[in-house]
């Protein structure tokens, strides 16, 4: 080892130290003061972040110390939402993973399947080997229950839902179902609902189409049918069956006047008339024909006029022509009528 010329003589090695504080001497006291400060602004810099600044906040130690312990004791939808909470609080990789973890419990593989791919994919307080091996591994039994599914629905702009629930698809595009019994249904404005049934059985990768056809225009409404009055019609056959007795009524006056003028011939001639009793006969029934039309005619007028003014009043009790009932039948005077209304 070579031999130190100054190890020995303290004069020396004051002189040494007087020559080193020769230079600050030189720079004077305010160049030192300066470079003494920036010194110590490098090594405040250089120096670790206070505890305080990377403790974790007190909401978010609550919330996973609780999730935590839900979870060991079974109870997953408690955990989740527990570590949901955690994660809102400060979002991480390890959050993702009790929320992905949780999920797998609730056999929502698809959750799962999101979270868990986020963790991994994080760089916030990332996963550690042990804990990134243990979330690739569920990754893949996530996997092994869930089917994906491109949905190409036509037209573009449809709704698509599942089991009534809005579609959630990946950011490829895809759609992750779990294992079971799904219902997808396309809907959009002016066509058919399309509905799917799919059976999910794991490790599907598949695409589904799904057509929505147009609906035909919609006719212009047509105005309501006016019912029919019944009271009316009854009333206006009524009417009419009178002028037509009426008429017969005339026609049997006409006979009676020919009848009588034949009788009052018959019996001027005196002796030479020999069907007297035949013209007399014609007379007679002429008379009662005639009476009979007159009566049945007055009948029926009256009837018509009834129904035509208090019929439609007696809608629950039924037709008005069930109200008004007239019966007629030969008497002494040639025709006897009655009835009630």
């Amino acid at each position: 080892m070579p031999a130190c010329e100054a190890c020995g003589d303290p004069g020396a090695l004051a002189g040494s130290a007087s020559r080193t504080s020769e230079p600050l001497r030189a720079v004077g006291p305010g160049i030192a003061r300066l470079l003494i400060a920036l010194l110590l602004g490098a090594a405040t810099a250089l120096a670790p972040a206070p505890a305080t600044a990377q403790r974790q906040s007190r909401e978010y130690r609550q919330a996973v110390r609780s999730a935590l312990r839900e979870f060991n004791a079974g109870r997953w939808e408690e955990a989740r939402a527990l570590f949901q909470q955690a994660h809102e609080a400060s979002p991480s990789a390890r959050t993702l993973r009790g929320i992905g973890m949780a999920s797998f419990e609730m056999r929502d593989y698809a959750a799962a399947y999101r979270a868990l791919m986020a963790s991994l994919a994080s760089d916030v307080r990332p996963l550690n080997r042990r804990q990134r091996g243990a979330a690739e591994e569920l990754l893949g039994r996530s996997r092994a229950f869930l089917g994906r599914f491109m949905v190409i629905v036509r037209p573009g702009e449809a709704e698509l839902s599942v089991d009534l629930r809005p579609a959630q698809l990946e950011a490829d595009g895809y759609l992750l179902l779990g294992v079971g019994e799904h219902t997808l249904t396309a809907t959009h404005e002016g066509y058919r609902p399309s509905e799917s049934r799919i059976l999910v059985e794991g490790l599907e990768d598949e695409e589904i189409r799904m057509e929505l056809a147009e609906l035909p225009p919609e006719p212009p409404e047509s105005p309501e049918p006016v019912e029919a009055d019944s009271s009316g019609t009854v009333s206006m056959v009524l009417m009419m069956t009178a002028a037509g007795l009426g008429v017969s009524a005339g026609l049997g006056a006409v006979w009676i006047v020919n009848r009588a003028s034949e009788v009052s011939l018959c019996r001027d001639a005196g002796a030479d008339c020999q069907n007297m009793g035949v013209l007399e006969g014609e007379r007679t029934a002429s008379v009662s024909f005639t009476i009979v039309m007159s009566a049945a005619a007055v009948a029926a007028a009256g009837v018509g006029l009834y129904v035509m003014f208090f019929g439609g009043d007696d809608d629950e009790e039924g037709p008005a022509s069930e109200g008004a009932i007239v019966g007629c039948a030969p008497g002494p005077l040639g025709l006897s009528c009655s009835g009630r209304f």
